[in-house]
Formats: C-alpha cells, structure tokens, sequence
C-alpha cells in the first residue's frame, strides 16, 4: 500500500457501501471520509478540503445534486464523481443528470474498485497538468 496525499470524501446513504468504497479507498492509501447524506458535505470539506468527493445520486435529505450545487461555487472546488444504481430513476437518467450539474466523472453502481480506482487516477493526472492555455 502506498500512502497518498490525496484526501477523499464519500457521501452514500447505503452504510453498506460506503463501509466497502471506502475500505477499498483506505487500503490503497487514500484517506477517507464519510457522510451519510449531503446535510454535512459542506461541514466536511471546511475542515479537511479534500481532493475528491465521491457522491451517491439519490439520497434522503440532500442528494448529490443538491452537494453538486453546493460545492459549485467554492473557489477550491474538488473533484467530484457522482454515482447511481438507479432505483426508482433510471441510473442512465441520474448520472445525465449529474453530469449536466457539473460532476467531474460518473460510475453506473455496481462497479469495481479497480474502475473507481481508474476513475480517480484520471481525475488527478488532470489536476496535475492543470487548465489549458490559450
């Protein structure tokens, strides 16, 4: 396991799954945090910025477009991959929609860690080239 710098937030009402996103998450080195809804996203990302959020779509209380909305405006904005099994919604529809709100990647549920882990790698080698020049 290599320790990384990069801090990772997981927002999913299924304790389920994120116990099991962010056990994989911590024994490839990340640090995690977790919230069961996006009531204490804002709170979270105050206090420890992290790199990434990684949201679940449709939750309770305050689902990821409404921490898509949220974290729209902060000036250090971090990455943020939104995801969906679906439900009662289309999934395909879901993550559309949180694409179009502005989500840095998406992930249809149920993935593997290996795409997730594919996912981040991606989102920071952009972090590290930075924004296009003109």
């Amino acid at each position: 396991m290599v320790e990384h710098e990069y801090e990772i937030l997981i927002v999913e009402d299924n304790d389920l799954v994120r116990e099991s996103v962010s056990m994989d998450l911590e024994e490839e080195g990340y640090t995690v945090f977790q919230a069961a809804n996006g009531k204490d996203v804002k709170k979270i990302i105050d206090e420890h910025h992290p790199f990434l959020v990684i949201t679940d779509v449709l939750m309770p209380e305050c689902d990821g477009l409404e921490v898509l909305q949220a974290l729209k405006g902060l000036a250090a904005r971090p990455k943020i991959i939104a995801m969906s099994g679906g439900g009662l919604v289309n999934r395909g529809t879901c993550l559309r929609l949180a694409d179009s709100f502005g989500a840095d990647a998406v992930l249809a549920k149920p993935f593997r860690a290996k795409e997730l882990f594919s996912v981040i790698k991606s989102l920071i080698a952009a972090q590290a080239v930075g924004p296009k020049l003109i």
